[in-house]
């Protein structure tokens, strides 16, 4: 069978392949006639990718606190960082959108993005910066995500109903059905 022969080719050998499997294989860019055929493919693909690399937002990945309300076992936050509740200052804010302004003006064609990230971002201790990070990033007309353990989600609805041009997603992480995101994400 071809997976057969293939792994074979895989070690070095040279399977007989029929015509109509070796038709598929360079229909599909597997097998090429030869290597300037094979270089040509690698440059369309390298050539799509810096295409979807520029058309993709510039990131920003923000920390409003290293905090987190959870004591995952498995976090790769150190245990130090995650348990001091220091949270951004609106003069961090500031500096942080000087930032994004200025980075992105030097990638043209980049629109940027900030998301927010952690330890926790959405704590009751960083509803203030959550929500300067909302104001100034509705002025620079930049959108804003956010990672997060989903705790306090609904506290901080209604923050983003006030921001819904600005407000673009939520990714809520969970660990697999409820029996084990229960077990793995324990409370601090």
């Amino acid at each position: 069978d071809l997976r057969t022969k293939l792994l074979e080719l895989n070690l070095g050998g040279r399977p007989a392949l029929s015509q109509s499997q070796r038709a598929a294989l360079s229909e599909r860019g597997y097998l090429f006639a030869g290597e300037g055929g094979e270089r040509a493919a690698l440059r369309r693909v390298y050539e799509a990718y810096q295409r979807l690399g520029n058309s993709r937002p510039l990131q920003f990945v923000v920390c409003p606190t290293y905090y987190c309300n959870l004591a995952c076992n498995y976090c790769f936050e150190s245990i130090g960082l995650r348990a001091r509740p220091e949270v951004m200052s609106g003069e961090q804010v500031d500096h942080l959108f000087v930032a994004v302004q200025k980075l992105a003006e030097e990638r043209p064609g980049r629109r940027p993005q900030v998301v927010l990230f952690g330890g926790e971002p959405l704590l009751p201790i960083t509803e203030q910066a959550v929500e300067a990070v909302l104001r100034r990033a509705a002025q620079a007309e930049t959108p804003v995500h956010v990672v997060t353990n989903g705790t306090y989600l609904t506290r901080f609805v209604p923050l983003f109903l006030r921001h819904p041009g600005t407000m673009r997603g939520a990714q809520i992480t969970l660990d697999g059905p409820p029996s084990i995101h229960n077990k793995r994400r324990i409370f601090r």
